[in-house]
C-alpha cells in the first residue's frame, strides 16, 4: 500500500487483520483531533508488517497494536495529536496470540492527552514525544 490518503474515516481508518508481508509506506492519515475511536493504522494476527514514512494525525491512536502481531516495524511516523502508538494487551485469555517483536525507528509523537502506555520489550530508537 503506497500513497494512499485516507480523510475522516470513521473507526478504523486502515486495519491490517490476519495478513503477512505488508509495507504500509507514504500513507496520509487525518480526522479531527477531538474525533474518538479514529485509530489510524490498527495491526492484528499479522506477522511481517512494515509501516514507514507516513503521517497520522487523528483524534485516537496513531497505530494500534493488537493480539497476534508479530514482526512489526514502525519507522519514520508523524504521529499527532491523538494518544500515540498503542498496545492492547488482552489480559486472562491464555487463547489470544501475544504480540512480539515489535521494532520502533524515528517516530515522531504529539500527545495532547496524558494516557498511560504500557510498553512491552522492544526495541527504541530515535523516538521523541513533543
Amino acid at each position: 500500500m503506497n500513497g494512499v490518503r485516507c480523510v475522516n474515516s470513521q473507526m478504523f481508518q486502515i486495519v491490517i487483520d490476519r495478513c503477512e508481508n505488508v509495507r504500509v509506506e507514504s500513507v496520509k492519515v487525518s480526522a479531527a483531533g477531538n474525533s474518538p475511536n479514529t485509530d489510524g493504522i490498527h495491526v492484528q494476527l499479522s506477522s511481517r508488517v512494515t509501516i514507514l514514512n507516513s503521517t497520522i494525525a487523528t483524534g485516537d491512536d496513531c497505530i494500534s497494536i493488537g493480539p497476534g502481531t508479530n514482526n512489526l516495524w514502525i519507522q519514520n511516523i508523524a504521529c499527532g495529536p491523538g494518544h500515540g502508538i498503542r498496545y492492547y494487551l488482552v489480559k486472562f485469555m491464555s487463547d489470544i496470540p501475544v504480540i512480539s517483536k515489535v521494532f520502533f525507528n524515528q517516530i515522531r509523537v504529539i500527545l495532547l492527552q496524558t494516557k498511560a502506555f504500557l510498553i512491552i520489550p522492544c526495541l527504541l530508537k530515535w523516538v521523541s514525544c513533543i
